[in-house]
Formats: structure tokens, C-alpha cells, sequence
């Protein structure tokens, strides 16, 4: 990663670690340590409809048919998901976004999400990344300038990358206890599943060779602190550890089957406020009251 810096991009280098933030969009382009990529890279300026390294707000993953009901009303949200007939990842992904604060090793970044078609609402969502010796610290904060509720929920779009090879060579380690089942035609949800005893337990680390994933989890295992922790391991013992404050209930994990130039080339692990669609099913959806704030914090690091 070249020291200079360009206008379309945020460079923050703190020892072995750097990352870059596309102003734009706020997106996460690249993070590295010791000049090993940490996830999928993206061109600064240009649209990913992978989502990689986005802010998804207000809502994350799906919402079916975009239309849901929220305080007696009803409001319908333009689908940019047509194969599944769904409102995919919020709106702040192709909105305006502005540099609030900036230093040699961090960037805060805020976009007004205000009376979109389908979300009537006045909410500002802040993203803000950090890089420090250990790797980078980000975190996603909504705060309602608004006079009524509204309804949020967020995830930050990471694809990580564990070492060489590609998906099938590498391991992973996410101590969830329950999945959500999602049908095929419309990748909604269908029910909650218990994870122990089938494919998809990965309390213990697992390979993913054959394993096709887009699936949310939930019940995940957290630290004293109340952080989660999922891990991806590669054949030469390099790895990449993602952890979010289990203030965020939910993580999607998808092998990156449909990605963008190279199938199965990372493993997106995405914290979420609240599961697919939540608008319209209610489960963990956050409440934004006048005035309130909430944050979706997480970290990645090297291993």
C-alpha cells in the first residue's frame, strides 16, 4: 500500500498497519498488516453491488417486497435486490457522505439519511475507523435528529481474506448456537435452527471446503467484556480475527459465492444490529428514539 495519498481516497498507517476509506461512501477499501491484505479490496469511487466494506443502514441484509409497517404506517422502499424481490442493505451505501474529523490515524465520516423514498425518517449515521498496533478499530453510531421513532439497524460489509488460497482452503470459527433458515427463492427467513450436531456448527474451527454460506447466526459466545469472536485460519497458520460488541446480536457469514471478479476469494462476516428482514418480522429491530443514539462496534485484526 503506496504511502501517498490520493483525493478519492483516506489513508490512516499507524506501525504495520494500514488502512484505506473511500470518502465517498465510507466504505472500507483495504486493511493491511505488515502489507498483508486483511479483506477483498475495492476501488475507491466505484460501486460494488458485492457491497464490500460498505455501511449498510438502516437496515442490513434483506427486506422483503420493501414494503413493512412501522408506528400504524405503512412505507414501501425501492428494491434493488430484483432476484430476491427485496430492499438489500439500506440506503447509506450510494448516499452523500462528509469528513467530520480526520488525523494521521483516524477518519469520521457522517451521511443524513433523511426522508428517503420508503424511509420518512431524519437519522444521521457516523462511520468511524481507527488503526492502532493492533489492528483497526471501527465502529457504525445512528443518532435521531428526528421528532418521531424510527425504525434502525446496521452492519459494516467486511470480506475477509485469511491468508493465500481462497474459501475451500480455509477454516473457520464462529461460536454461534443458532441460524437462521432462509428460503431459496427469496433468502428471507423461514426459522430459527440450532446449529450443534449439523453442518453448520463452527464453535469448534471447520474447514469451509463445499460449505456455501449466506446465513445469519445468533446465540454467538462473547468474552467478559461482551465482545464476539470469529476467526478465519489459512493452511500456512496466518489468519483474521473479527470481533463486535455483542450489542449486536446477529452476524451474517457468506463464502462469496456471486462475488464481484473471483468467487469464494473471502468470507464476508458481517455484525448485525438486527437479523433479515426486521422491518416487517420486529426480531432485535432497534427503536431509534428522538434524540437517541446507538453504535454497532467491531475490530479486525491479524492472526
Amino acid at each position: 500500500m503506496s504511502a501517498s495519498e490520493v483525493t478519492n481516497e483516506v489513508l490512516l498507517r499507524r506501525g504495520r498497519v494500514a488502512a484505506v476509506v473511500d470518502p465517498s461512501t465510507a466504505a472500507l477499501c483495504r486493511v493491511e498488516d505488515s502489507g498483508r491484505p486483511l479483506m477483498a479490496a475495492r476501488q475507491p469511487g466505484v460501486a460494488y453491488d458485492d457491497y464490500r466494506g460498505a455501511v449498510c443502514a438502516p437496515w442490513p441484509n434483506r427486506l422483503g417486497g420493501g414494503r413493512y409497517e412501522f408506528a400504524g404506517r405503512w412505507h414501501q422502499l425501492p428494491l434493488n435486490d430484483t432476484a430476491h424481490g427485496a430492499a438489500l442493505h439500506g440506503l447509506t451505501e450510494y448516499g452523500w457522505w462528509r469528513i467530520v474529523h480526520r488525523d494521521e490515524f483516524s477518519v469520521e465520516l457522517t451521511q443524513d439519511v433523511r426522508t428517503e423514498p420508503g424511509y420518512p425518517f431524519d437519522v444521521e449515521v457516523t462511520a468511524r475507523y481507527a488503526v492502532d498496533e493492533h489492528g483497526l478499530q471501527a465502529q457504525i453510531t445512528a443518532r435521531n435528529l428526528g421528532a418521531e421513532s424510527a425504525p434502525y439497524g446496521s452492519c459494516p460489509h467486511p470480506y475477509l481474506v485469511a491468508g493465500p488460497g481462497m474459501a475451500d482452503d480455509w477454516r473457520l470459527e464462529l461460536p454461534a448456537r443458532t441460524r437462521l433458515e432462509v428460503s431459496p427463492a427469496t433468502r428471507l427467513p423461514v426459522e430459527s435452527v440450532p446449529v450443534p450436531g449439523t453442518p453448520f456448527d463452527f464453535r469448534t474451527s471447520r474447514s469451509l471446503a463445499g460449505a456455501e454460506l449466506d446465513h445469519a447466526f445468533t446465540d454467538v459466545a462473547h468474552d467478559a467484556e461482551g465482545w464476539c469472536t470469529a476467526r478465519l485460519w489459512s493452511t500456512v497458520g496466518q489468519g483474521v480475527e473479527l470481533s463486535w460488541h455483542g450489542s449486536a446480536r446477529w452476524v451474517q457469514v457468506y463464502t462469496g459465492d456471486s462475488m464481484n471478479g473471483g468467487p469464494r476469494a473471502a468470507v464476508a462476516i458481517e455484525p448485525m444490529d438486527c437479523p433479515p428482514d426486521a422491518f416487517r418480522r420486529g426480531q432485535d429491530l432497534v427503536h431509534l428514539a428522538p434524540g437517541s443514539t446507538h453504535r454497532l462496534q467491531w475490530r479486525l485484526r491479524a492472526l
